[in-house]
C-alpha cells in the first residue's frame, strides 16, 4: 500500500487484531500495524478507504478512538499550520537580500573625518544618499572631488553589506578651520553632550526637533561636539509576522546613523504589524 495519503487510526475493543480479519474480508489494504497494547491496535489504511472501514466497524465492539493523516497529507497539513513561520523567514531572507542591495548608512572614517559634512554633500551631488542603491558607477569621480580638499592624501569609498564607508587620510589629523555647528538628526531627547569647541545651543534633558542646532560655532568659528538622542521609531508594517516586521523596523533605525536600539515591541492590527522602537542616536561634528 503506498503511504503516501493515508490516514491513521487507532482501534481499541477486546482482541482488536480482529479488525485486521475483518478489513483483509473486504479487501482493505493496511499498513505500519503496531500494538501498543493488548486492547488497542494502531495502522494506516488509505484515505479512499475511510468510510468503508468504518462502515464495517460501526455495528462491532471495536471502537475507533481516534485518526490522523499520515505520511505526506500530514507533512503538508504541519506546514499548513507553520505556513506564516515559513513566509515570514523567506521574507525576512529576502529583505536582508535586498537590503544589501541599498545604502542604510554611511560611515566616514580616517584622520579627515572632520570632513564628513562635506563628503556627505558631495555622495549627495553624486546620487549618493541613505536609502539610495548603490551602483558604484561614480565612485571615481567621488573619490576626485574628495581628493581636492585641504590636506586629503588619500580616499576611499567601500560598500559592505549596507553600509558604505569613506575613508578620508588627511596629512595631519588636525582639521582646518570651518564654520558650521552640530544639529540634530533626528527629533527626540538630548541624553548627553560633549563639547571641545563651540558653544551648546540645549542642554541634556531638551526635547529637539529633527535639523535643530545643537552646538554652534562661536562667531561662526570651529566646532568639534558629539550628541546622543534618544528617538522613537512608529511605522506599520504589512508583514506576515512579528519577526518580519521588527526586522523591517530595525532597518530604519539602523538608517538614521549610529545607532543603539533600546526596545522593540510590534502590536497586530489588520494587514500587519504596529511596530515602536526606541534608540539613542549619536550625531558629531569634527569627532571620531
Amino acid at each position: 500500500m503506498e503511504g503516501w495519503f493515508s490516514l491513521q487510526l487507532t482501534i481499541e475493543g477486546i482482541a482488536p487484531e480482529g479488525a485486521l480479519l475483518r478489513f483483509q474480508r473486504e479487501n482493505i489494504p493496511v499498513a505500519h500495524v503496531e500494538k501498543p497494547d493488548k486492547r488497542t491496535l494502531r495502522l494506516c489504511i488509505e484515505r479512499k478507504n475511510r468510510e468503508k472501514a468504518f462502515t464495517i466497524l460501526r455495528d462491532s465492539c471495536y471502537n475507533i478512538t481516534a485518526e490522523r493523516s499520515f505520511g505526506v497529507r500530514r507533512l503538508a497539513s504541519a506546514l499548513a499550520r507553520r505556513a506564516g513561520f515559513f513566509l515570514g523567514a523567506a521574507a525576512f531572507v529576502l529583505l536582508c537580500a535586498l537590503s544589501d542591495l541599498f545604502v542604510l548608512r554611511i560611515d566616514v572614517d580616517g584622520t579627515g573625518a572632520y570632513y564628513r559634512d562635506r563628503v556627505l554633500s558631495v555622495l549627495r551631488e553624486n546620487g549618493v544618499r541613505v536609502g539610495c542603491m548603490y551602483r558604484g558607477s561614480r565612485t571615481a569621480e567621488i573619490t576626485a572631488q574628495i581628493l581636492s580638499f585641504e590636506g586629503v592624501v588619500f580616499c576611499s569609498v567601500e560598500k559592505a553589506g549596507s553600509v558604505l564607508t569613506v575613508e578620508v587620510q588627511t596629512s595631519s589629523g588636525v582639521p582646518p578651520a570651518a564654520a558650521g555647528g552640530l544639529y540634530a538628526a533626528q527629533a527626540g531627547v538630548v541624553q548627553s553632550l560633549t563639547v571641545l569647541r563651540g558653544e551648546a545651543q540645549v542642554q541634556e534633558g531638551d526635547e529637539v526637533k529633527k535639523g535643530q542646532l545643537l552646538v554652534g560655532g562661536k562667531e561662526g568659528g570651529f566646532v568639534m561636539a558629539s550628541a546622543r538622542i534618544l528617538c522613537r521609531f512608529e511605522g506599520f508594517f504589512a508583514a506576515e509576522s512579528e519577526e518580519t516586521a521588527l526586522a523591517q523596523a530595525l532597518l530604519f533605525v539602523q538608517a538614521a546613523g549610529e545607532t543603539e536600539l533600546l526596545s522593540q515591541s510590534a502590536v497586530p492590527q489588520q494587514g500587519g504589524y504596529a511596530v515602536t522602537a526606541e534608540y539613542l542616536l549619536t550625531v558629531r561634528k569634527n569627532m571620531d
